[in-house]
């Protein structure tokens, strides 16, 4: 039986008691809290079900987003960054997969924010999600030697 069925008739019986006289005072109260306590417990099973309902949808929506993202490799040695030129879409989420192959690098995209450092031998993660359209410089901002100034690049962001 449901417990809104089971409420009713619990309710309803302690009506009919009550105007059969044979209830008293506490008997009557006993039925009022039980009704309460069934109606607090629907509530809270039904304030439960909204919680998994939603922690599926957060949960579906992470799932779909990762499936999305778009993940780029990018290897850092003196003097380049391979690739140097990356093209992105508008609003697709990215992964920059960094790798030093030889000492600590940087990398700088101040225009778009991102910005890590890449230590030798370790891949290092930076997602971002690229909301501007257009073409934007990035560098490496930790001097490498003679030819550090030319280790550049550009990320093109596409309707």
């Amino acid at each position: 039986m449901k417990l809104r069925e089971s409420l009713f008739l619990m309710l309803s019986l302690a009506v009919a008691a009550l105007i059969a006289g044979t209830v008293g005072g506490y008997a009557l109260a006993q039925a009022k809290d039980r009704i309460i306590q069934a109606q607090e417990k629907e509530q809270a099973i039904q304030a439960q079900e909204k919680d998994r309902i939603i922690l599926a949808q957060e949960k579906a929506q992470v799932i779909q987003a990762q499936e999305k993202e778009r993940v780029i490799q990018i290897k850092a040695k003196r003097f380049e960054y391979t690739p140097n030129t990356i093209t992105v879409k508008k609003g697709v989420p990215v992964v920059l997969e960094f790798t030093s192959l030889d000492r600590l690098h940087g990398f700088n995209c101040s225009e778009l924010g991102i910005r890590t450092d890449i230590p030798p031998k370790k891949m290092t993660q930076v997602r971002f999600v690229p909301q501007k359209v257009g073409t934007f410089p990035f560098i490496c901002d930790i001097f490498c030697g003679t030819h550090h100034a030319d280790m550049s690049g550009t990320i093109t962001v596409t309707e």
